[in-house]
């Protein structure tokens, strides 16, 4: 099995969502920091583990040089962006234990 093509840990997938989300929201790949803050407070030493893994398996691809050089594959920014319309088509989001998280990050950072 080739690299890219192996399957995501349930937890990559979770991070994965978590990005898709705050990048839709901030018109930016996130920062390691605030995917940290939106999961709950996770160290940013698991975050970067976490995106080197996501790379490795064709998820996401680095940008070498560039403060928060992460970006989807284009086949993922489309993925993304038509996540990010069904959910706002639907009004609302599928149930995850990390969605409260992210709402409160946002909100934090919408009024800070």
């Amino acid at each position: 099995m080739d690299k890219k093509t192996k399957p995501v840990t349930s937890k990559q997938a979770e991070m994965l969502n978590v990005i898709m989300l705050l990048a839709g929201n901030l018109d930016r790949f996130p920062s390691i920091r605030e995917i940290g803050e939106a999961m709950g407070g996770r160290s940013t030493n698991g975050i970067r583990t976490t995106l080197i893994a996501l790379e490795k398996k064709g998820q996401i691809e680095k940008i070498p040089g560039v403060s928060r050089g992460w970006k989807f594959p284009e086949k993922k920014d489309r993925e993304a962006i038509e996540l990010l319309r069904r959910l706002k088509k639907w009004g609302g989001i599928a149930p995850s234990p990390v969605w409260d998280e992210i709402e409160i990050f946002l909100k934090s950072r919408d009024q800070g």
